[in-house]
């Protein structure tokens, strides 16, 4: 039996951005795994800010983006289509210049 593959999603990254404590400790644990944690390319495009460093900045280079054949283990299939993370970083660029009400937008919290 495989073991499993652990797929994260926008709240984990936010959780990871935040510098929240348990999100820090679950990804140092799932980066140790066999296969590194997933985000589809969705997923960070919802989760991904231009600007400064955050904590996501260093995550997101130790996830398999999904669809990102650079970061894909070579032996994942499934890993080895689609878009490229550039792509997803750039949706996330827009998505932080939309018109969004401001009681919507994420909070940022700087440690």
């Amino acid at each position: 039996m495989s073991n499993p593959v652990f797929v994260y999603d926008t709240a984990m990254l936010v959780a990871l951005d935040r510098g929240e404590q348990h999100a820090r400790r679950l990804h140092q644990y799932v980066t140790e795994q066999d296969h590194p944690p997933v985000v589809p390319l969705p997923v960070l495009a919802q989760a991904w800010r231009p600007g400064q460093w955050t904590p996501l900045t260093r995550a997101v280079p130790q996830c398999t983006v999904f669809g990102v054949r650079s970061s894909a283990p070579l032996s994942c299939g499934v890993c080895l289509a689609g878009h490229v993370e550039h792509d997803a970083k750039r949706a996330g660029r827009i998505l932080a210049s939309a018109a969004i009400p401001a009681e919507k937008r994420p909070k940022r919290v700087l440690r």
